[in-house]
Parts: C-alpha cells; structure tokens; sequence
C-alpha cells in the first residue's frame, strides 16, 4: 500500500479529493462513502471545529470502513442492524465493546448522512436504527465535611491550582473553562466571573498523511469560544470567594491557573488536582464532581432553579434538574415532614397525628 496506508485510508482520500475538485456528483448508483464525505463538507462551516472534528473521527474510524463501499441502492436496515451490533460487541480498536454512548453517536451520524442522501433524491426509503440504552453515569458529590476539608486545604495550599479548584466548587465552572479564564475574565469591583472561552482537545483531522500519522490517533488543544450561546455567561462571585481572590489579582492577560500569559491544558490541570485530592485523603472524585457539588449545594440551599441553570450555562432547565440535581436523603425526609405538617390543617387523624 502507498506509503503504509491500507486500501480504506487510501480509499478516502480519494473520494475527499474527488468531491472536492468536484468529479464525483450525486446519484443513487453512489457508495454510501461519498455521501458522507458531501456531508461532511456541508455541515464544516455550520458547526463548531470540535463538533466537526468528532463527526470526521467516528466517520473515518468507525463507520467509512465497514460502510463506506457500499452501493446506497444495497444498504439496508439488515446492513445497518448488523454494523451496530458489531459494534457493541467488538468495535473498539482493541477489540472490546464501543459504549453505548459512542454507539448512539455513530446511528446519530450515519442517519444525518441518510437524510443528506434523500435531500440530494438519492434515497426515497426509510431506515430504522435502534442504538442500546445508556445508563446514566454515576453522580458524584461531595459531601458537606468532605468540601469543607477540600476547601480548607487548598485555602492553606495557596497555589493557583488550589485557587483554580476553589474557583470550580464555588461557581461551577468547567474544567475546560477554569483553564481558560483570564484575569480580563473577572471583574472584582463587580463581583463578576465573565464565561468567554474554553480548552478542549480536539481529534486532529487535517494532519498531514503519513504512516505514523495513520497508526496513532493525533490530537490538538484549541481555544474557542463555548459550543452554546448559554454557556457564554456572567456569574456571580460570592463576597467570601472575592476576598479570597483579592490576594491573586493579575494582569488582565494572565491566566488564572499560571500567572502568565500561558494557558494550563485540562489534563495538566486535572493530573495536578487528582494529585492534590490524594494529598487530602480525599476520594478520587472526576473534576466535574466539583460542578456536581456546587449545583448541589445551591439546590440544598433553596437556590432558584432558572438561575442556577443559568449560572451553570445550560439552555435548558431540564438539563439542570436531570443531570445536576442530586438531592440528599436528608432532603427527601424533610420534603416527605413537610407534606405530613402541610396535611395538620384538616384536623385528627393519622396526618394529624
């Protein structure tokens, strides 16, 4: 093979290369490939380079090698039904099961390929795909005495990573967003965290070809502006926090988990805050347990639900209650007292006491 590159890395490139300088047209009597490649070309400018980039990976990792080749007037739902299944069974580069997640992700895509195909009159039949169920992943919070030795000790650590851990557990910010926030980024004066960018490795797409380059999977950091209007936000900064904060002013250019004009990548960040939990005997906690925490506690507190899902950059309410709502046992009694006491006014009786 050219340069070390197997028949379907050779064969997508010639098909990219082909639409692009517009020898291949749409028709029915196409491969499934080239309407993947003309909907990848349509959607470049209309989303987001990480949205794009994760679209191109699954397409020429996953879906391009088993479907690429085959005439769209020969696929079938057979044909699709048996690409998932595979794929939940032995579809990673290893061998193992693909999570059910990537799985979705891959049906979510193949049918948007579909639809582009039937937008060209290429395809006038229906396809029915069903993904396996995802579970959903396991929530974990903080409890009280565990945030307040958190907090206690990287208060009494003083470093600009303990200062970034505290930033999270107190507004809710991402991790790619801590790592992103600039000193221009927060206003003092009016209590102010202002949400305008974020860190994020991205799947690289655009190298150039090599046989290295077709063995390993390259990645880059890029630094964007967030994936939705509502996570570009303003959150309030607690006066407890602010005064805290007084004693690492800097420059409007720095960044605030350096102290330079040099961002720290997520995983450098996140290695440095697992390392810092081992430190405080504390559990290994994700670092979006810190998000969950902060939600949590707001909640807890009485906290209005639509500001809090606002603070947190969610568009949606509902997003906020079904993901970062996790109310304690302690809670779910006092809700179920509160019912018992609200029934008192209809006089004797098993409610009554």
């Amino acid at each position: 093979m050219d340069n070390g590159k197997t028949k379907t890395e050779l064969d997508w490139m010639r098909i990219q290369k082909a639409v692009a300088a517009g020898k291949l047209k749409a028709g029915k009597d196409q491969c499934f490939g080239f309407f993947m490649v003309l909907w990848l070309n349509r959607i470049r400018q209309d989303v987001k380079e990480s949205t794009f980039s994760r679209y191109h990976f699954l397409l020429r990792t996953h879906i391009f090698p088993e479907l690429g080749q085959i005439p769209l007037t020969e696929l079938d739902n057979g044909i699709l039904e048996d690409f998932v299944r595979e794929k939940r069974t032995c579809g990673s580069r290893n061998g193992g099961a693909l999570s059910p997640k990537t799985v979705n992700c891959l049906i979510s895509v193949i049918k948007q390929v579909l639809h582009c195909a039937a937008e060209e009159g290429c395809l006038d039949r229906d396809f029915k795909i069903h993904g396996p169920r995802q579970r959903k992943p396991e929530i974990h919070v903080l409890e009280r005495g565990e945030q307040k030795l958190l907090e206690q000790m990287a208060m009494e650590d003083g470093s600009l990573v303990s200062l970034g851990i505290l930033v999270t557990l107190y507004t809710g910010l991402r991790i790619g967003e801590v790592c992103a926030l600039q000193w221009k980024d927060i206003s003092l004066e009016y209590s102010l965290i202002t949400v305008r960018q974020t860190i994020f490795r991205i799947q690289e797409y655009d190298a150039p070809e090599s046989e290295e380059a077709g063995r390993k999977s390259r990645t880059r950091l890029i630094l964007s502006s967030p994936k939705t209007e509502a996570s570009r936000r303003k959150i309030p900064i607690a006066d407890r926090l602010k005064t805290y904060m007084q004693g690492y002013r800097n420059e409007p250019e720095t960044y605030l988990l350096t102290g330079t004009e040099g961002y720290m990548e997520p995983r450098t960040f996140y290695g440095k805050y697992r390392r810092f939990l081992r430190e405080c005997g504390l559990e290994a906690y994700n670092y979006h347990a810190l998000r969950h925490t902060f939600a949590t506690r707001c909640v807890e507190s009485g906290a209005d639900i639509k500001s809090l899902s606002e603070i947190l950059g969610h568009s949606d309410v509902s997003v906020t209650l079904s993901r970062y709502v996790h109310p304690s046992m302690e809670q779910k009694k006092m809700t179920i007292e509160k019912m018992f006491l609200s029934m008192e006014q209809y006089g004797p009786g098993f409610a009554g006491g």
